[in-house]
């Protein structure tokens, strides 16, 4: 065997060995909740940064990325209240998946996007359910709840592979609508029908509701208080004392108004009182609560001006 015939059979070995060799692990790239890249639906506490929190339904975390070849796939992190959670993932503007959330877990890593395509891809993770651990007790952990009992959640960041790289998150959308309500604006059952009845960790969907639908006709991004059964009278029980915090019923932070401004504030409570206006007396007290209800919201909306 001549030298220049054994040099290119060595080449063409090498070539076949390099040909069948596995291509370089992906690297995991993490963003961690305190980075500019991630975007925030509704009202999140960030008292502690490393893992805002977030109880009302319609809050959540987003994540946009670019993937230079196929096969990216983004996780997040996220505890789960007493009662458990629903995460609607939203890939692109569509549904991906529904995430069920384990009821009282501790911080877990759950996948929300799977070999995704080349090119720019965006990922939110809504919170369909609302604080149903407080809500089935029906008082605020300030007036003698359980305050071991949290009905929130938080969020400890995203991990990403397959050669992508996280990117800035679109800009924001230029309306702002806040909505206040109950189970018509929370989603209760939005998912279920006469069937199947209505756990909502199986069936409550706030996407589904008017409110998001209205929100998404005119391209407005949203706050939303909304708990089922709830109205404007103590005894059904009301709404007014959870409204104006950042997680309802965890009175411990107060929402800011002036972080966020709507152009307007859409409200529809008031069908669960009706099973309590049992005289006029009662209808007189039920004009006085959503009065009262109405002032309490004149008031915020000063606060956005000033």
């Amino acid at each position: 065997m001549t030298a220049l015939r054994a040099s290119v059979l060595l080449l063409g070995a090498a070539a076949r060995s390099l040909a069948q060799a596995p291509p370089p692990p992906s690297p995991t790239l993490y963003l961690q909740p305190t980075d500019a890249k991630v975007q925030y639906f509704g009202r999140v506490d960030h008292s502690v940064p490393s893992e805002p929190r977030f109880a009302w339904v319609m809050t959540g975390v987003g994540a946009s990325f670019q993937a230079p070849m196929p096969g990216a796939t983004l996780y997040g992190n996220f505890t789960a209240p007493k009662d458990g959670a629903r995460l609607r993932v939203m890939v692109n503007g569509k549904l991906s998946s529904i995430i069920k959330l384990g009821k009282k877990s501790g911080m877990t890593q759950y996948t929300l996007a799977r070999n995704l395509a080349v090119g720019s891809h965006t990922v939110e993770v809504l919170k369909v359910t609302e604080d149903n651990t407080n809500n089935n007790r029906r008082r605020l952990e300030g007036s003698g709840g359980n305050k071991k009992e949290k009905g929130t959640m938080s969020f400890g960041g995203f991990a990403l592979t397959g050669f992508a790289a996280f990117a800035p998150p679109p800009p924001p959308l230029a309306r702002k609508l806040e909505f206040i309500g109950d189970s018509d604006t929370a989603g209760w059952c939005a998912d279920g029908s006469a069937q199947t009845g209505d756990s909502p960790d199986k069936y409550q969907d706030a996407y589904q509701t008017w409110a998001q639908q209205i929100a998404r006709n005119v391209s407005a991004a949203t706050t939303v208080e909304a708990v089922s059964g709830y109205g404007v009278m103590s005894r059904t029980p009301a709404i007014q004392p959870v409204m104006d915090y950042t997680l309802g019923f965890d009175t411990a932070t107060s929402w800011d108004y002036h972080s966020w401004v709507p152009d307007a504030v859409v409200i529809l409570i008031g069908p669960n009182d009706e099973v309590v206006l049992d005289s006029d007396t009662a209808s007189a007290k039920f004009i006085q609560a959503y009065l009262q209800m109405l002032d309490q919201i004149s008031t915020n909306c000063k606060r956005y001006s000033s």
